[in-house]
């Protein structure tokens, strides 16, 4: 698992790949790297021998100078029931934020004013599995104090006259609107996630996703945040301010803590979906890593 913390780049990197042969039979392969043009990786492929029941260990140089996503695959054949399987093996990228207290308090009115988030941690790629681009129309800031976690969506948008905001009451549903979303998975809840998402009117859903065996998942939409939420179009698209009680997320604020974090937003006008962690999924995996210091 790799974490970068700066966007859109990491540093050469030493890997471990860690192969466990749980076949009867000897595995014997060349690994092969699939590897997307920002990424390096060194050597791309590289000749293992694994008796049963036995790990091989091997290690490789990775960086990236530009877009994170999509990662670089590893392939893999092995023998399964008398053929050869093949295995493909994505990089495990978690995208780290490390957040300090707010030094001034934070007024949640959407106009996101400069000296109150002076000292926030600014996140500035997104991301969009349909486009080899990094997107740069949306920016979020994050702060955090004892009792509540902020963020500040400045969403950039060529012609606001075209902004969808169908949905008018709160946990409706309006799937065509203007959009930001954020999801969060409290310390140590590894199958209970909470996604707020709202629309330039300030109209937001909030619900508890509860995980369950084999990759199925609950919703729960009557768990309600007692959030503050506040937005502001203008004439250069719309912003959002919210401030999300830790309380509602089950964090003391005595403490560092390490949350599950993805962010994202529908363009309704594009029809384009970005997210700061993709895939976005309801996944511990697939999350990035929001600290609060």
């Amino acid at each position: 698992e790799i974490r970068p913390v700066r966007d859109g780049s990491l540093a050469p990197t030493t890997l471990e790949v860690v192969i466990k042969n749980l076949t009867s039979s000897v595995l014997r392969d060349t690994l092969s790297w699939h590897v997307p043009a920002a990424w390096r990786v060194e050597p791309l492929k590289d000749y293992v021998e694994v008796p049963p029941d036995e790990i091989a260990s091997l290690n490789v140089s990775i960086s990236c100078s530009g877009r994170l996503f999509p990662v670089p695959n590893l392939e893999l054949r092995l023998p399964y029931r008398g053929t050869i399987a093949q295995l493909m093996k994505p990089l495990k990228v978690r995208r780290k934020v490390v957040v300090h207290p707010a030094e001034l308090a934070i007024e949640v009115d959407g106009k996101l004013e400069t000296n109150e988030w002076a000292q926030a941690h600014v996140i500035r790629d997104f991301y969009a599995g349909s486009s080899d681009a990094i997107g740069d129309s949306t920016l979020v800031r994050v702060l955090f104090d004892r009792e509540n976690l902020y963020f500040a969506f400045e969403c950039s948008d060529d012609d606001v006259s075209h902004l969808v905001a169908n949905q008018k009451e709160r946990d409706g549903f309006a799937g065509d609107d203007d959009r930001v979303i954020f999801l969060l998975e409290p310390s140590g809840a590894e199958d209970l996630f909470f996604e707020i998402s709202a629309n330039p009117a300030g109209i937001i859903s909030d619900r508890m996703i509860e995980i369950c065996p084999f990759g199925t998942y609950v919703i729960h939409p009557e768990w309600d945040s007692s959030l503050k939420i506040a937005t502001q179009i203008t004439e250069v698209g719309w912003t959002l301010e919210v401030a999300v009680p830790l309380s509602d997320l089950g964090i003391s604020p005595e403490k560092t803590h390490e949350l599950g974090l993805n962010l994202a937003r529908w363009h309704s006008k594009r029809r384009l979906f970005e997210a700061f962690q993709l895939p976005y999924r309801y996944n511990s995996d697939g999350l990035g890593i929001l600290v609060l210091e």
